[in-house]
C-alpha cells in the first residue's frame, strides 16, 4: 500500500482525504498561533541569549549569601526547588508540565549530616560552570563525573545536581557551557548547519544521524517533510530505515531517543516543530513505558517542569501501537506479554495524571490496556508479516487518520 499526501505546502497534504485529517491541521494551527501568543507575552520558546556576565552574576549572588551567612555566623544553606514534586506542577494543555510560581523549596544544609555532602558537591560543580562560563570551555556531565568519580560517587549523582543548580539559577543548562550527551538518532528528509558551520544532510545518509549536542545552535533547516515520526525503540527505527520508509511513502523525518529521550533529542523534536510547523506522530509500545515516553515528548516531565517552554510539543500524536489495534489486527495471544505489577500501577498512576483529562480517547486506549492485562512490542506486528510495519500498518494508518 502506497500513501499520497498531495499539495503544495506543508499544510494542503493534511487537508483532505478525511475529517481526521482536518482536525489534525486545525489543531497544529491552533498550537501555533497560541505558541506566537505566548512568545508575545514573554514566555518566548526561543532560548534567550543568556550573557556570561549575566551567568557569572547569578552564581556570584549565591556564593555571597553563603559568605554572608558565615559572617553572621549561621550555617549556609541552599534553597532547591522540590522538582519531583507533583504539588509544584500544573498542566496547562499548550505547554504541558509548568512549574508553578509559588513553588516549594527544600533546604540543603551545610551543617546537617544528611545534606552536608550535597551541599560541598553543589559548590564544586557550580565552581566548574563558573570557571568554563570564564573561559568560554564546555564539559558533558560525563566529563564532571569523571574529574573526580570518588568525590561524586555516581553519574546520577552529577545529573541530579546539575538540574537543580539550572533550575536555582533559572538558566538553561545548555547556557551553563554543560553539554548532554546525546543518544538519539535521525533519519529522513532534513538538511541543517550546526553552530560551527558544517552542513549535515540526512537526506542523503543511508544511516541514522546522531543528534547533535547543541541543538540550539542550529541553522539553515531545510526539509520538504510531510510530517515527523517519534519512534521509541531504535531496533525499530533501523527496521524502518532499511525499509526506506523516510522514501517510500512520502518525504518524512524520523528521531528515536532509544527509549526514555534525552535532553537534546527533545530540544531537537521542539526545534522542528517550530521550524516545520508539520504533524508529529510517535509509534510507540503498546504497554505503560510506552505511553509515558509518548507523554514525556508531548507534555514534558516533572523534573524538567521548569523547562517546559523549551521541550514540549502538545501537538503530538499517538499513531501507534495502539492497544486497540491488538485486537483489531488479530494479532497472536503468544506475541502478547502480561502486564506486571508494576505496570499495573504505572498505569492506574498515569490514568490520574492531569493531562489525561484533555486525552479521553487516550484514557480508553489505557482501559483497554487495563481490562486485558496484556502489553505488546511493536516487534508483534512480525507475527502478521515481516515488513507489515512498514508495508501495512504505517501507511493505512497514515492515510486514513488511524491517530489518536
Amino acid at each position: 500500500m502506497s500513501l499520497s499526501l498531495p499539495g503544495e505546502t506543508d499544510w494542503s497534504a493534511f487537508t483532505v482525504l478525511d475529517h481526521h485529517r482536518v482536525s489534525l491541521l486545525r489543531s497544529i494551527k491552533e498550537a501555533a498561533r497560541e505558541e506566537t501568543r505566548i512568545g508575545e507575552t514573554g514566555h518566548s520558546n526561543n532560548i534567550c541569549q543568556i550573557t556570561s556576565s549575566e551567568i557569572l552574576g547569578a552564581i556570584e549572588n549565591v556564593i555571597q549569601d553563603i559568605v554572608t551567612s558565615l559572617a553572621r555566623n549561621k550555617a549556609p544553606v541552599l534553597n532547591l526547588v522540590n522538582r519531583s514534586d507533583w504539588g509544584n506542577i500544573q498542566f496547562k494543555d499548550s505547554v504541558g508540565l509548568q512549574m508553578i510560581s509559588h513553588y516549594t523549596t527544600r533546604k540543603i544544609k551545610s551543617d546537617c549530616p544528611k545534606s552536608a555532602l550535597k551541599f560541598a558537591l553543589m559548590l564544586k560543580i557550580l565552581s566548574v560552570i563558573y570557571k568554563m562560563v570564564q573561559n568560554n570551555t564546555y564539559a558533558t556531565k560525563r566529563d564532571i563525573y569523571y574529574s573526580d568519580t570518588l568525590l561524586f560517587g555516581s553519574q546520577s549523582v552529577v545529573d541530579n545536581i546539575v538540574n537543580d543548580i539550572s533550575c536555582m539559577l533559572k538558566i538553561p543548562r545548555r547556557s551553563l557551557h554543560i553539554l548532554s550527551t546525546t543518544k538519539g538518532c535521525i533519519a529522513g528528509n532534513l538538511s541543517y548547519t550546526e553552530e560551527d558551520g558544517i552542513k549535515v544532510n540526512c537526506t542523503c545518509s543511508a544511516t541514522a544521524v546522531v543528534v547533535p549536542s547543541n541543538v540550539q545552535g542550529i541553522r539553515n533547516v531545510i526539509t520538504d517533510a510531510k510530517f515527523i515520526l517519534i519512534v521509541e525503540k531504535d531496533a525499530t527505527f533501523q527496521r524502518l530505515l532499511d525499509d526506506d520508509f523516510c522514501n517510500k511513502l512520502s518525504p518524512c523525518i524520523m528521531i528515536t531517543g532509544k527509549g526514555v529521550p534525552d535532553l537534546n533529542t527533545r530540544l531537537l523534536v521542539r526545534k522542528l516543530w517550530d521550524t516545520c510547523h508539520i504533524p508529529i506522530f510517535t509509534l510507540m509500545d503498546a504497554d505503560p513505558h510506552g505511553i509515558e515516553i509518548m507523554c514525556i515528548y508531548k507534555y514534558g516531565s516533572v523534573s524538567m517542569s521548569f523547562e517546559a517552554h523549551h521541550l514540549t510539543v502538545p501537538a503530538i500524536r499517538w499513531l501507534g501501537l495502539l492497544p486497540s489495534d491488538i485486537e483489531r489486527l488479530n494479532i497472536r495471544k503468544d506475541a502478547l506479554i502480561p502486564l506486571t505489577k508494576q505496570d499495573q500501577n504505572k498505569l492506574t498512576s498515569m490514568q490520574k495524571r492531569p493531562y489525561m483529562a484533555c486525552q479521553p480517547m487516550w484514557k480508553k486506549e489505557m482501559e483497554i490496556m487495563a481490562a486485558s492485562k496484556m502489553k505488546a512490542e511493536i516487534q508483534a506486528l512480525t507475527s502478521l508479516s515481516s515488513d507489515y510495519l512498514s508495508r501495512v500498518y504505517l501507511p493505512s494508518k497514515l492515510q486514513f487518520g488511524g491517530w489518536i
